[in-house]
């Protein structure tokens, strides 16, 4: 925000040398405009995470916000700087927003990493997944309430997890690791996992850990070798992460801390990376803890679904059997034997067996460790259980079911003397009804193909009416239903969206005001495609397919009737709960129409509020400098023309040269504004007739002076430019009305303009009035939103690619000397038609 000294210093350089005033201007301009480069890029990633099932870990989510936020800032600032405390106020809305943000969305708890570090089975309290994770937890509570045989066992606490990476310091490259993480790259996956559990593997652990793993080691087991497993917090809940953490079996005492950082280390394996953000649960909520258990030389193992998981089945629980260790069970690598056991009477019951493969088993080492070896021959010929061992395990699972309330997967062994146990039991994830699939199959289609290119704004099938708009004026007569075709969407067209079925257009990016518009509203966009007001024509019924970039003529009834539903985040998980309520404080856009009054600082809500205002703002600043006194300002040059009209330009990029004279010392082939040319070579058509009696300067001004007090080539009757190489701000008077166009014509389409004001004249308010008809039908047909009033008009384009630029300000050129004497000759709207069929011959629209 402009300091009171630094405003001061603004007034006194606009008023006492404008042309460092405008090069400022100019400057903080065009800083500007990256800055809003930037804000659609960082709004349309968020708007990605959020609608487009773009994946990513919520530190980029949260990355993606600060530089949004950043970016915002500069908007504003720049915004200061062209003009000073006139828009102060958005400094505080933006503050409110972004602190409502960030005590809400972007600030996590502080990981607890106090003790306790170790906890035998028995001492853990109920309810304990935060800190024991929820194996253990689970495990505890089976062990306490229902007296099931588990093995003994200690665990590792999460907060030992987050006393280690604080011990490391970890957090900020754990962070900035996630932050760039590419869940739907494998090559990503891969090298955020490898420097992660290098990192976990390299670590230290914190006083005292060590000592307390050890001493808790030897009191529980003694000599015996234990099992180290994961128990992250999150893990076995309604989310299982089955298999996506390391378990290290057959561990001895020398072993346990590399056991430890082993499957610590796995949080960030690729699997669990990818399970936990396809989830939708953040890194820092999901800390590790780790359960040992006491290494049980399992004789048989398995699991145990309580009930089944497929939705179209009636069966009772599913008993899993393999011969010796659960391993290649659980890693897919052996068919199990497969028992159905009835639940329906008082004690369950075998009711079918199904013989697995039964051919090899995975057994403990003396080294450590485990092999697979080949089944002995009684195995081969051997149920891994009998019935009886069974209908105990379903008994168990029942138990289990009743204990948690929900359906369970429970994992069993039976050691060497012929004893059962339980290892770990977690909520069964049962089958969803099977959806049809959204595949989209276009070779059946039959329907000729009117567009195949263009971008996906918003994912979707749409059909309907063609309806091709080319002024705010026209929005009001769309039907609903309809397909709006136009060459581009600025953010007035949203006001409509409840009325489309989908959205077709020339230009456009994702990136844009409207489509994140579209996105809310899901109103399938197709944008780019360059023909669009071309090729559809109004009336016409389409099917718009934007996900494969293609409009259908007529209606394709098979695919309309068939959308695709969206695998989107969970909406109650962590991640989803956080980024609506960023969403919601940075996407919704409010302010539409900068004509109404509510179109100011304190009705901004969203960040994208506030960078639609600063940008609509600083065009209208760039629009108004003719009015900043640039008539006085030093350093312009008289450009040297056969047009008698009189034109002072100044370049904000480059100095005036020494070898120029004071007066007519700028030739228009040294002139290296294009747009300047363009304009000034239709202007100079051999068409336009110029008559050298006629003067066209300010008539009004001069009308103020007595004759012969001032010069008719003075600037204070002048018409002014200020250029740049891609920058174009004109005044032009012609007598008794002036036009002011401003325009700008870079590398960057999305960024360019045309806006244009006209006003004034010396005929009758009526006849004025004509001339605005005929300049509305003229730009409406090229593609111009038209807003006129009396005997005014205001008109601008947007998204203009540059060689359009040029050819459009060619014409804007024909166009202001076609119409300098117009109002003198209009009668009525007939002539105006004749005129516009005229001017069209010369200039057709495309």
């Amino acid at each position: 925000m402009t300091s009171i000294t630094g405003y001061l210093g603004y007034l006194a350089t606009r008023l006492f040398a404008p042309s460092k005033h405008l090069k400022k201007t100019y400057e903080a301009f065009r800083q500007l405009l990256e800055w809003d480069r930037q804000c659609h890029e960082s709004m349309a990633e968020l708007e990605a995470f959020y609608h487009d099932e773009k994946r990513g870990d919520f530190f980029a989510v949260k990355k993606a916000y600060e530089t949004l936020h950043n970016a915002v800032r500069g908007m504003v600032e720049h915004l200061d700087a062209m003009a000073p405390r006139t828009y102060e106020a958005l400094f505080p809305r933006l503050h409110r927003i972004d602190a409502s943000v960030r005590a809400s969305a972007l600030t996590l708890q502080k990981p607890e990493g106090s003790p306790p570090f170790v906890l035998p089975l028995e001492e853990i309290p109920p309810r304990a997944e935060a800190f024991a994770g929820g194996k253990a937890a689970h495990l505890a509570a089976i062990a306490s309430n229902l007296d099931l045989p588990v093995p003994k066992g200690f665990v590792v606490t999460s907060r030992a997890f987050n006393a280690f990476c604080e011990t490391n310091q970890f957090g900020p490259e754990i962070e900035a690791s996630l932050a760039t993480l590419d869940p739907d790259s494998p090559l990503s996956l891969q090298n955020t996992s490898a420097h992660l559990t290098s990192l976990i593997l390299k670590g230290s652990l914190p006083p005292g850990l060590e000592k307390a793993l050890q001493e808790t080691y030897h009191r529980i087991f003694g000599n015996a070798r234990c099992a180290v497993r994961s128990s992250a917090v999150g893990e076995d809940s309604a989310f299982s992460f089955a298999g996506q953490f390391k378990t290290v079996l057959n561990v001895d005492a020398t072993r346990l801390v590399e056991a430890y950082k082993e499957v610590i280390a796995s949080k960030y394996s690729p699997s669990a990376l990818f399970y936990r953000v396809k989830n939708g649960f953040l890194d820092p909520e999901t800390p590790m803890a780790v359960l040992a258990l006491k290494m049980v030389d399992a004789l048989a193992s398995g699991i145990v679904y309580s009930r089944s998981p497929f939705s179209s089945s009636t069966a009772g629980s599913t008993i899993y059997a393999i011969w010796g260790l659960g391993e290649l069970l659980v890693k897919g690598d052996t068919v199990p034997d497969v028992l159905e056991v009835s639940i329906s009477s008082d004690r369950p019951h075998v009711l079918h067996r199904a013989q697995g493969t039964r051919e090899r088993k995975a057994v403990l080492t003396l080294q450590g460790g485990i092999e697979t070896v080949a089944l002995e021959a009684t195995e081969k010929n051997s149920p891994p259980i009998d019935d009886h061992e069974a209908a105990q395990l379903a008994d168990w699972a029942l138990r289990l079911e009743g204990l948690f309330k929900s359906p369970q997967d429970m994992e069993w062994c039976k050691d060497r003397k012929g004893r059962l146990l339980v290892l770990q039991s977690r909520p069964l994830g049962l089958e969803k009804e099977a959806e049809e699939s959204c595949e989209l199959d276009l070779s059946g289609v039959s329907n000729p193909i009117l567009i195949s290119e263009g971008d996906r704004a918003v994912s979707g099938i749409g059909r309907g009416k063609v309806v091709v708009v080319s002024s705010h004026e026209a929005l009001h007569e769309i039907p609903r239903g309809s397909v709006l075709v136009a060459h581009a969407t600025p953010p007035k067209y949203a006001q409509v969206m409840d009325r489309l079925s989908a959205v077709v257009t020339d230009l456009g990016a994702v990136a844009g005001h409207f489509a994140s518009v579209a996105r809310e509203w899901g109103v399938p966009t197709l944008v780019n495609t360059r023909k669009a007001t071309q090729t559809l024509k109004p009336g016409q019924m389409v099917t718009v397919v934007a996900d494969r970039a293609t409009v259908f003529e007529g209606s394709v009834q098979d695919l309309a009737e068939r959308p695709c539903e969206k695998n989107r985040l969970p909406e109650n998980s962590p991640v989803m709960k956080r980024l609506s309520f960023i969403f919601d404080h940075c996407s919704p856009l409010n302010l539409l129409d900068p004509q109404k009054p509510d179109f100011v600082p304190r009705a901004c809500k969203t960040l994208h509020d506030i960078v639609r205002f600063s940008h609509e703002k600083a065009v209208q600043e760039m629009f108004s400098l003719g009015s900043q006194g640039m008539r006085r300002t030093r350093g312009a040059r008289k450009l040297i023309s056969d047009i008698p009209v009189t034109l002072y330009i100044l370049d904000l990029e480059k100095p005036r040269p020494k070898s120029f004279s004071l007066r007519g010392d700028l030739p228009l082939g040294k002139v290296e504004n294009l747009g300047l040319r363009a304009l000034w070579k239709g202007l100079g058509d051999p068409d336009i007739i110029w008559s050298s009696e006629i003067r066209h300067f300010d008539w009004q001004e001069f009308d103020r002076f007595s004759a012969g007090i001032i010069s008719l080539d003075s600037q204070m009757l002048a018409s002014f430019a200020v250029i740049a190489k891609d920058y174009l701000n004109i005044n032009i008077r012609f007598g008794y009305h002036f036009v002011v166009i401003d325009a700008l014509s870079g590398a960057v389409p999305e960024q360019n303009y045309i806006t244009l004001r006209f006003q004034g004249g010396g005929a009758t308010l009526e006849r004025r009035g004509l001339r605005v008809r005929f300049l509305s039908r003229v730009l409406s047909e090229h593609g111009f939103e038209t807003a006129s009033e009396g005997d005014g008009i205001d008109v601008k384009r947007r998204s203009i690619p540059a060689p359009d630029m040029e050819k459009k300000l060619e014409m804007l050129g024909f166009l202001l000397g076609f119409t300098r004497l117009l109002d003198q000759k209009l009668e009525d709207m007939g002539s105006v038609e004749v005129h516009v069929e005229q001017f069209l011959k010369k200039f057709p629209p495309g």
